[in-house]
């Protein structure tokens, strides 16, 4: 099954299917898992989904709920294929929100925004056959650091290294312009560990 296929989006639904939907739910029938806004899946989906698959689901309903929205930390390196020190089942969503949005309690979700307006690099990915809007796999990393600790950035860092997919100059100019923003003492310390060869 690719798993993309469980995950029911509501604004993509005739008036009829969401009324078929709101009465299965209300009777009993199949009550849906709401991952977010306008974004659910079946129960019996959701059983034969494995733990990373359930994790990158919530994640493109998140990116669907929150558009704009820009994926960081352990979330984004999970996203973009790379390792991470955190296992699926038990890591948060890091998002940095869109200016202007206002910040929403969301559960298993962090919201943050950008320490400078226009300095957050966003690039895209797909995950469950959407697209979805993360950052560099160097700020992937250094978030990750900063927000779970130095072993949660190293992870992401080495492997994205080792892969090429970052380089130390970039790290360098990322930990630059966070420099003292909270939790930098660790993306500094992963940042000295770690090495493209460590993975």
């Amino acid at each position: 099954m690719d798993f993309g296929a469980a995950l029911i989006l509501t604004d993509r639904l005739s008036s009829w299917e969401r009324e078929k939907l709101r009465r299965r739910d209300t009777h009993g029938e199949s009550k849906m898992i709401k991952l977010a806004k306008g974004a659910y899946v079946l129960p019996r989906d959701w059983r034969r989904l494995t733990a990373k698959q359930r994790f990158l689901l919530r994640v493109a309903a998140l990116q669907h709920a929150v558009p704009g929205g820009v994926l960081t930390g352990q979330a984004a390196a999970l996203a973009m294929g790379l390792s991470t020190w955190t296992r699926p089942g038990s890591m948060r969503i890091d998002l940095y929100l869109p200016e202007g949005r206002r910040p929403r309690r969301l559960p298993g979700v962090r919201l943050h925004r950008p320490k400078t307006r226009g300095a957050l690099p966003a690039g895209a990915t797909t995950v469950a056959g959407m697209p979805v809007r993360v950052v560099s796999p160097a700020r992937a990393a250094i978030d990750a650091a900063r927000f779970d600790g130095e072993a949660a950035g190293l992870v992401p860092l080495e492997n994205a290294w080792h892969e090429g997919r970052l380089t130390g100059s970039e790290l360098d100019a990322h930990l630059d312009l966070l420099a003292g923003a909270p939790g930098m003492p660790r993306a500094r310390k992963a940042r000295e560990i770690g090495t493209p060869y460590g993975e």
